[in-house]
């Protein structure tokens, strides 16, 4: 995989603030993604990846199809992500990610809530597309 290199120069770096580079995102695996989204909704991974659809859950489990079609590095398919998720029908996945895009244009309180999730996730929104 080619990396691409980011050169600064000086006076770039002597005054950042003329200069703002989003800090490069974390790297990684589903195992992960699933972790920092059981850790943010305070819901254990066996709930996310099971069969219960109560609404905490659901939605849970609907972010986390989102964050793991979203991530840049892993180019999940929706059939891989349904697997990671329990199973679940590449159709399922594909309904989650449309729902959760939905929300994201009509409702700003969502939005922010998505950030929150990106942020705690990657430790930064820029994998979060405005």
């Amino acid at each position: 995989m080619l990396e691409a290199k980011l050169e600064v120069c000086n006076p770039c770096v002597e005054h950042p603030s003329y200069f703002k580079i989003n800090p490069i995102s974390k790297r990684l695996n589903s195992n992960e993604i699933l972790e920092s989204i059981s850790k943010f909704f305070e819901i254990p991974v066996t709930e996310i990846v099971g069969k219960r659809r109560t609404a905490k859950i659901a939605e849970a489990r609907m972010i986390a199809a989102y964050v793991l079609r979203k991530d840049r590095y892993l180019s999940l398919g929706l059939k891989h992500i349904g697997n990671i998720l329990g199973g679940k029908d590449h159709t399922s996945v594909m309904h989650h990610v449309k729902r959760i895009g939905e929300l994201i244009e009509i409702e700003p309180e969502f939005r922010v809530k998505i950030k929150e999730v990106f942020l705690e996730t990657y430790g930064s929104t820029t994998y979060f597309y405005e």
